[in-house]
């Protein structure tokens, strides 16, 4: 029962690694990565052309060699600053302003304890952040429970 591998594929078994030279299963492939469907996506998109045409799937690796055949020009994603210590930025602003929201939802403040004079004030707003993280603790300790 112990057959010796020689190498061969097994009759039936596996995918052709390759796409048609078909121009518009080419401009599919193209299109899809264009669209931002990725690899998987784009996969699924030329393989339900093909099926639709009786032709045999083609497995994700044709996809990603198609692209890579393709030499496309890939755009690097530049750094983008995430954050801000000027508490007059609009990030500070709206991290404030949804901190204050989740003390309200949670009960450990009252709306009309929130005035225009300490709403930014870094004492009074980490005392608020202490009793959000407490909240927070507790929350969790009960919904894990």
């Amino acid at each position: 029962m112990n057959a010796e591998y020689n190498g061969d594929q097994k009759p039936g078994s596996g995918r052709r690694p390759e796409l048609k030279k078909d121009a518009f299963q080419i401009q599919l492939v193209i299109d899809g990565m264009q669209n931002g469907l990725g690899h998987s996506g784009t996969h699924l998109l030329v393989n339900e052309f093909r099926e639709q045409n009786g032709q045999e799937p083609v497995g994700k690796s044709a996809i990603a060699g198609m692209v890579k055949r393709l030499n496309p020009k890939v755009d690097d994603v530049t750094r983008r600053k995430q954050g801000s210590m000027d508490s007059e930025s609009a990030w500070a602003i709206a991290r404030t302003n949804w901190v204050m929201q989740l003390l309200v939802t949670f009960g450990k403040i009252c709306n009309n304890q929130i005035t225009a004079e300490n709403k930014y004030c870094k004492t009074y707003l980490s005392s608020l952040f202490t009793k959000l993280h407490a909240g927070m603790k507790c929350i969790r300790s009960k919904l894990l429970g």
